[in-house]
């Protein structure tokens, strides 16, 4: 759960990293067609609706909402490098102070997530990869959010893992 401006919530998303050769968003569209399999999700919610989507759905999604910023990989690559050496001095900050272990434990976590990241990132390098365009599907919250396609690709979505020579997609959940 996330505690935001005073209360509490149970909102979710999860961010969807897809990385894909060349600049354009029709690369993205045709890699998802390629591994639509992967996309073609359901997920029944706890009043028992199923909620369904499709590679197509994502898609037609993607153009409704027009999400199309590409970042390098080499400005990932220097923000995660920035990110960790923040929660490194706090990390240091913490255990001067003797705080308990629950901050210590969340920025160790947090330097293990980005050294991660900027290991897929580098990998995606030498296969000749330059960009990614991150989304972040949810169930009530992120990019595309709520009905079928939203709350489909958050609870479902968040198994996929693609790494081939041509499309590359992890993704991060943020709860």
């Amino acid at each position: 759960m996330k505690l935001r401006q005073g209360f509490v919530s149970n909102s979710s998303s999860t961010s969807f990293y897809m990385i894909v050769k060349g600049n354009s968003i029709e690369n993205l569209f045709s890699m998802l067609k390629k591994y639509g399999d992967y996309f073609n999700l359901s997920y029944e919610d706890c009043n028992g609706k199923l909620l369904r989507c499709t590679y197509t759905d994502i898609i037609s999604e993607l153009k409704t909402v027009g999400i199309d910023n590409f970042f390098t990989l080499n400005s990932l690559i220097k923000d995660s490098i920035h990110r960790i050496k923040f929660d490194e001095e706090l990390l240091i900050i913490e255990k001067l102070s003797g705080n308990n272990k629950w901050p210590l434990e969340h920025y160790k976590k947090s330097i293990s997530d980005q050294e991660k990241k900027i290991n897929i990132f580098m990998e995606a390098k030498r296969k000749g990869f330059t960009r990614l365009l991150k989304v972040d599907f949810g169930d009530n919250n992120g990019d595309i959010s709520g009905g079928n396609i939203g709350t489909a690709m958050d609870y479902e979505g968040r198994k996929i893992r693609i790494n081939t020579s041509d499309f590359i997609v992890f993704t991060e959940q943020n709860r």
